[in-house]
This record gives structure tokens, sequence and C-alpha cells, in this order.
């Protein structure tokens, strides 16, 4: 078996990304199961692209994608991907759609197949905030999961996917007001999800 695991590089006024700061420090192992890292471009379409080639070329069982989410206060799995895109700013080519489909003809929505219940309850009990949230959002991150579980549903049905939203790390609120977690415990939390993952592979697609 192998994962993939993804982040973003930073965007907007950001000079780090908190998603990109944990992905690093997670091993390239975990319960004998190989991880491999892939850092995305915050990029309507091209991101999705990057995962979508990456299953084709590898034999993944999972994919866990991972975003940052200034102003969150927990770790927060994500219910579902929508239709939509809609940015508030612009991504790291200078785009900036508004009120569109992300694939003409394709559902409304598309849920991610990760245990999120599992992931959110065993991250609790390791004393950090979590929570199943049910809107990713409308920007690059939204895009991710919604091509990622669009492509799973007709490409790779025996694949389980889904994204997970981090807030902001303590790097990035030195001089400044808001919530923050260390890297070390953003860290933590994605080794659970990425165990209760993979504890959860072989009776549902193996």
């Amino acid at each position: 078996m192998k994962i993939l695991m993804t982040a973003f590089e930073p965007f907007g006024k950001d000079k780090i990304n908190a998603s990109e700061e944990a992905l690093k420090l997670l091993p390239k192992e975990i319960d004998g199961v190989e991880i491999d890292k892939m850092i995305l471009p915050v990029l309507y379409k091209e991101a999705a692209v990057k995962i979508y080639d990456a299953l084709c070329e590898e034999g993944y069982s999972a994919v866990i994608a991972i975003g940052q989410a200034a102003g969150r206060k927990a770790i927060t799995p994500e219910a579902i991907g929508i239709n939509v895109m809609h940015a508030r700013i612009q991504d790291n080519a200078g785009r900036m759609p508004q009120h569109r489909k992300l694939l003409e003809g394709g559902k409304d929505a598309y849920f991610s197949t990760l245990p999120n219940e599992i992931i959110v309850e065993k991250i609790k009990e390791a004393g950090i905030p979590s929570e199943v949230s049910y809107h990713a959002g409308t920007f690059v991150c939204n895009d991710v999961l919604y091509h990622l579980m669009y492509d799973i549903s007709v490409y790779f049905p025996n694949v389980l996917g889904g994204f997970i939203h981090v807030p902001n790390c303590t790097e990035q609120m030195i001089d400044k007001d808001g919530f923050a977690l260390d890297k070390e415990e953003i860290k933590k939390a994605l080794l659970i999800a990425a165990k209760e993952t993979i504890a959860y592979l072989p009776k549902n697609v193996l």
C-alpha cells in the first residue's frame, strides 16, 4: 500500500503555509505504509491535475489532501466538495474566478471517503481540537477536494480520498491576533489522520 499526502505552497500575503510546514515533518512511512508527499500550487485546476496525474502514475490506496484555513480553530476534515469556484483573493497566477462551476456537467457535490468521524475522535483524544467541516470554501482547497472525489468516483473507485483543513501555525501569527496551532501539533493530528485512514483501508478498498 502507498498513500499520497499533499499540501499547498504559500499564497496571499503569507510567506509560509501551515499545511506545507506540517507535511514536511511527517515520516516517509507510517504503520508500514509508504507515504508520498506532494506540494501543490495554489492554482485553480492545476493543483487538481497534479493529483490526477499522480493517481494515474502510482498505485495509491488513498489520497489525503491538506490545506490551510486561516481563522479556523480546529483540525477540520472536510465532508464535501462543491461544484463552485468563487475567489475572495487571487490564486497564485492572479486569477479570481467568480460564481462559476468547477466542472460543467459534474455533480453539485462529491463526498469525502476518509473516515472523518474516526479521525476527529482520535485527534480530540490526543488533546488537539478537531471537528468535521461541511464547507471547504470556494477557493483552491475546495477545487482540489471536488476534483479529487470526482476523479475517484469515475476513474479510481478503489481509492479513498478527502481533504483536511488545518489552522494557521504559530510562526504565521507572530505580532498578530488570532488562533494558531504549533506545527508539531498539526503534524501530530495529520499523523493520526494517516494512521486511521490506513486502519480503515483493508475492509473497505483492498
